[in-house]
């Protein structure tokens, strides 16, 4: 019997915008738009807060990029998501720009958080992250 995978039936890899609203502990509502290989979660105009998830199979190239940047020191490791993950916060003029990315059952996994307010906390980032990997 074939395993049924909610994010290929559903296209909303983050089990809709009210969890994710919740994880980000969001004022307001978010507007999820499926795409070919993830979810993006808008705040709407003005896009105050943007959260883009991916998946894709850990092989490869994506394999060997993942596992190079847990080890790298650029990339801080992020305990209590999936099997192996990483975290990485840059702030690129107004705007943060938020990296998670983990492993678990075969598949490489990215949340990536762009917001003109402050930077996230990394319990926000593990609740996110958290929240991810329970749908894959």
């Amino acid at each position: 019997m074939q395993e049924t995978n909610p994010v290929a039936a559903t296209g909303d890899i983050l089990g809709g915008a009210s969890a994710v609203a919740a994880a980000l502990s969001a004022p307001g509502k978010l507007t999820p738009e499926v795409t070919p290989n993830g979810c993006i979660y808008r705040t709407g105009p003005g896009e105050q807060l943007n959260v883009t998830a991916l998946v894709e199979e850990d092989e490869g190239s994506s394999g060997l990029s993942f596992d190079s940047s847990l080890n790298s020191i650029m990339f801080d490791k992020l305990p209590g998501v999936g099997d192996a993950a990483f975290t990485h916060s840059r702030q690129i003029g107004r705007r943060w720009s938020q990296l998670v990315e983990f492993r678990k059952k075969g598949k490489i996994a990215t949340l990536i958080v762009f917001s003109y307010a402050d930077a996230l906390p990394v319990t926000t980032l593990t609740r996110l992250g958290a929240l991810f990997a329970s749908r894959l």
